[in-house]
């Protein structure tokens, strides 16, 4: 059934720290150098940079449970921080607080899993969060590409994720797709978040990652996620999530496929990193416009979605799309 509306985020990504308690196969995380912490002045600055190329959602990424390395807790205390979760406040607060006439940018989490207090703490700072369940599949979980990744659990994720639902924080999840899992662990792990689901009422969007190699990693040579496979996991999720829950792929990694994916049921085409599309204003209309073309040429509506920004004592600026 040809969707109402197609949406999309204009995303600005801000990597904080690349410290991770995990080492998963596919990622860079592990095998590449990096600052412990983004000093709050390059977070305030990236902000300001976001803003002017017309993002409308900042999303702060850091590895898992970074606070387990000590000299990630050294530059904490550099900032008066007394935990990771206080330095994430501080970091969020020029896109919540931002100079006279500015616009309030949403900033969503993706930092892993938390435990309930640590969601109902966030919420307080945070209007939405990413949390993939990556893979419910034995074999990458024992011996493939998730074995060296403890928070990376299925338990704890989806313990995490029930938690985020008691705390009422709206997230996205979904799956990875290309990293050794069967078709069956696939469908299992949607049907899953599709039960928290409409328990909780909180997951606004169900994510397919497709596995992409970086030469960095172990697994640089392994063959990325296939165009079929995507097509069975979207036509999964549809069948599967309750209708509330958008079906999302990203449309930069799929460019040629995006009518053949949408008529699979994707109902969001990704939150696209703006730095990748445009240096300016009249670039990046350019680049959406050659993006979503064949969309618009099959009778697709598209809509660029604005996240709202529900915080307690937020400024009245944001947009008054929906969510």
């Amino acid at each position: 059934m040809k969707p109402a509306v197609l949406t999309y985020t204009l995303c600005m990504p801000i990597e904080l720290t690349r410290l991770c308690s995990n080492a998963c196969d596919f990622c860079p995380y592990p095998f590449t150098a990096h600052e412990p912490l983004l000093p709050l002045s390059k977070v305030k600055r990236a902000i300001g940079r976001a803003r002017r190329l017309g993002a409308c959602l900042i999303d702060f990424v850091s590895g898992e449970v970074p606070q387990a390395y000590p000299e990630l807790l050294h530059t904490l205390s550099y900032y008066h921080c007394r935990s990771f979760l206080e330095y994430l406040a501080l970091a969020a607060a020029p896109a919540h607080r931002p100079p006279d006439g500015a616009l309030v940018i949403p900033v969503r989490l993706d930092v892993g899993t938390l435990k309930f207090h640590e969601w109902r703490l966030m919420r307080k700072h945070f209007p939405s969060v990413r949390l993939l369940l990556t893979s419910l599949d034995a074999g990458v979980m024992l011996d493939g590409a998730l074995r060296n990744s403890p928070t990376q659990h299925y338990e704890d994720r989806l313990q995490s994720i029930v938690e985020a639902g008691d705390a009422g924080m709206p997230l996205t999840s979904g799956t990875m797709i290309g990293i050794g899992e069967t078709s069956a662990s696939r469908e299992k792990a949607i049907k899953v978040i599709a039960a928290i689901a409409r328990k909780f009422g909180h997951i606004q969007a169900f994510q397919i990652q497709a596995f992409r190699p970086h030469p960095a990693t172990p697994m640089g040579t392994h063959p990325p996620a296939s165009l079929s496979e995507l097509l069975e996991t979207v036509g999964m999720a549809r069948r599967f999530l309750p209708p509330s829950v958008r079906v999302q792929v990203n449309a930069l990694d799929w460019r040629e496929h995006l009518g053949r994916i949408v008529g699979a049921g994707a109902t969001d085409l990704g939150d696209l990193n703006i730095q990748l599309l445009t240096r300016g204003k009249q670039i990046l209309d350019m680049e959406l416009a050659l993006l979503f073309e064949p969309l618009e040429k099959a009778g697709y509506p598209l809509r660029c979605r604005r996240p709202r920004l529900l915080l307690a004592g937020a400024a009245a600026r944001t947009s008054k799309t929906a969510a």
